[in-house]
């Protein structure tokens, strides 16, 4: 759910001498879609266009550069500029200030000769057109929402700058990534068995020969029955042979 804040009435003399300079087709009323069952030829239509807030100044001051085309999502109609007549769609391309508030520009497309995609043709560049529709679902198109391109910077003029929030409300998809914050026993590092001693296998069988002939020792200096010297020195000549 979109809350608009404010609006800003764009007043760009260059850019409109350049809109009207070049564009192919004549000023006709403002339109916020396409009706049913017209065909939009010649038609100058208000559209949104969604972009990072490092983008706008730019935009502004120089116009539209379809050399930036698919910096957020991708070319599905070829290098060109994209634009919607849903404001949710071009919502999902914009970032956010720290106070959540948001940006859209709204522009006057000139979209001349057009073609229509009901699939996506990464290939398109405008030759023998001036403008690609990329239907929705529901008129035969795979996309969820009508887009719009053009392949020149000077068939657009921006005319306002939208500013605005999401409800606090808002069950979108953006809204919805955030998350509680973990229970403090998830939180904790688990507990972890020590890790394996780092000694080498040799140092450990002197350790054990050690203990060993300790005991013999013992045993010998007690005179213990079955403990004589030469068993002695027959077991630790083979534990040295193991050793090795």
């Amino acid at each position: 759910v979109l809350v608009l804040q404010r609006a800003a009435r764009l007043r760009l003399p260059r850019l409109e001498r350049a809109f009207w300079a070049t564009a192919r087709c004549c000023a006709m009323p403002d339109r916020l879609a396409l009706p049913e069952g017209d065909e939009p030829l010649g038609a100058n239509l208000l559209l949104y266009h969604g972009c990072r807030f490092s983008h706008i100044e730019g935009i502004l001051q120089r116009g539209f550069d379809p050399c930036f085309a698919g910096e957020n999502a991708g070319r599905f109609f070829g290098t060109g500029i994209y634009f919607t007549d849903v404001a949710a769609k071009a919502d999902t391309y914009v970032d956010a200030a720290v106070d959540g508030t948001r940006c859209l520009i709204l522009a006057e497309v000139c979209l001349g000769r057009l073609k229509t995609a009901l699939r996506p043709m990464p290939r398109l560049d405008g030759s023998g057109y001036d403008a690609v529709l990329g239907e929705d679902v529901q008129h035969g198109g795979a996309m969820d929402h009508r887009e719009y391109v053009v392949f020149r910077g000077e068939q657009v003029l921006p005319r306002y700058l939208l500013w605005y929030r999401h409800h606090e409300t808002c069950p979108c998809f953006r809204c919805s990534k955030v998350l509680p914050p973990l229970p403090l026993s998830l939180c904790r590092p688990a507990a972890t068995e020590p890790p394996p001693s780092s000694e080498p296998r040799k140092a450990r069988k002197e350790e054990e020969l050690l203990r060993e002939d300790r005991a013999v020792a013992t045993a010998l200096s007690a005179r213990k029955p079955g403990c004589s010297w030469e068993d002695f020195v027959a077991r630790r000549a083979a534990k040295q042979s193991l050793v090795k």
